[in-house]
This record gives C-alpha cells, sequence and structure tokens, in this order.
C-alpha cells in the first residue's frame, strides 16, 4: 500500500509546489513498514448481512501495509471526498454528508481518539501520522482525475 501512496504523492507532487511535494512524499516514505492486511475500500456500501453475519465485500483492494493508509481511506469515503462537493457523498454513499459526517463523528473518530489518548506520548513523536490528511488529499486527487478521464471516454466507466 505504500507504494501505491507514493505513486499517488508523485502524481499529485507535479500539482503542487516543489516543496509541497517533496514534503507529502517524506511524509508517506516515514510511514514504518508493518504488514497488516487492509481492505482498501473499507466503508458502508462495502458491508453486508447475511445469515445474521457481517460480511466485508469488495476484497479487490486488499493489501498489506500500515493502518494509518485504511484510515485515511475510511476518512475519505465518509468525509474527504465531500468536502470539495457536498454531493458526492450522496452519489458514492447514497446519503446525504451530514449523515456521513454524522457516522464518521459517532462511530469512527472515537474509536480514533480513544486509541490516540491512550498513545499520546509514543505518537507525538511519531511524524508519519500527518501521513493521514495527506493521503486524503491524494486519494481525492486520483479519483479526481479518474472522473476527468472518464468524462472523457479514456477510462471505461463502470
Amino acid at each position: 500500500m505504500k507504494e501505491t501512496a507514493l505513486s499517488w504523492a508523485d502524481f499529485v507532487a507535479k500539482h503542487l509546489p516543489e516543496e509541497l511535494g517533496k514534503k507529502l512524499r517524506a511524509l508517506i516514505e516515514a510511514v514504518p513498514k508493518q504488514n497488516t492486511l487492509l481492505h482498501g475500500d473499507y466503508h458502508t456500501n462495502n458491508l453486508m448481512v447475511q445469515n445474521g453475519e457481517p460480511l466485508l465485500i469488495d476484497r479487490d483492494t486488499l493489501c498489506m501495509g500500515h493502518p494509518v493508509f485504511e484510515l485515511g481511506s475510511m476518512f475519505n469515503a465518509f468525509v474527504g471526498f465531500s468536502e470539495i462537493n457536498s454531493v458526492n457523498s450522496n452519489t458514492f454513499l447514497g446519503y446525504s454528508l451530514e449523515t456521513a459526517q454524522k457516522f464518521w463523528d459517532m462511530a469512527l473518530k472515537p474509536i480514533l481518539v480513544q486509541k490516540m489518548k491512550r498513545r499520546a506520548m509514543v505518537w507525538q513523536k511519531r511524524q508519519w501520522l500527518l501521513v493521514i490528511p495527506v493521503c486524503f488529499v491524494v486519494s481525492f486527487a486520483v479519483r479526481k482525475k479518474l472522473r476527468a478521464l472518464q468524462e472523457l471516454h479514456i477510462v471505461r466507466q463502470d
């Protein structure tokens, strides 16, 4: 996953002042190597219930990496995509930005805050956590480019 994020950073860096592009890449490079299984596209549309059991679907983005990349993906799905255009939430998730924000604030953000409080002393020393907002920006830019290519019929729309 780290390699993918670095490729996104390289793409975005072409559209940023040189210093910011280098900083973006350095933040991602600073994420420690960790081989945790990541879904890569974790949001409510990829959860189903079958016979009373929750199922995580759409596993084509499964990968290995540091959990910070999964958190970035989750934030992006619930908040990041809709920060520029609030309609994106309704199109992507099927519900309003307000609902998505509530879901993030009530279900996901408290988990992160609780973990961060427990590990505050350790996490304060790790600059690589700044990569979370960087992942949101990079992912948004990549999806924006993909949409533009789809509109030009260069990339297939599903």
